[in-house]
């Protein structure tokens, strides 16, 4: 399977990584049509674990 993402949801995601001195982490939101996932929407979600090697998604 292929993961579709619009340019500036890339942008968006290397920008966060760039800035952030932890681990960031999310969910991709979007549509499978055929052999491929085209993202829609990101949402950041918080890294608990406060680490630049690893994290845990907050879970509220």
């Amino acid at each position: 399977m292929m993961l579709m993402l619009k340019n500036e949801h890339l942008n968006e995601i290397l920008k966060r990584a760039e800035e952030s001195p932890v681990e960031i982490c999310g969910l991709l939101f979007g549509k499978k049509k055929g052999t491929c996932a085209f993202v829609e929407e990101i949402k950041f979600i918080k890294n608990r674990l406060d680490s630049p090697y690893a994290f845990e998604m907050e879970p509220l």
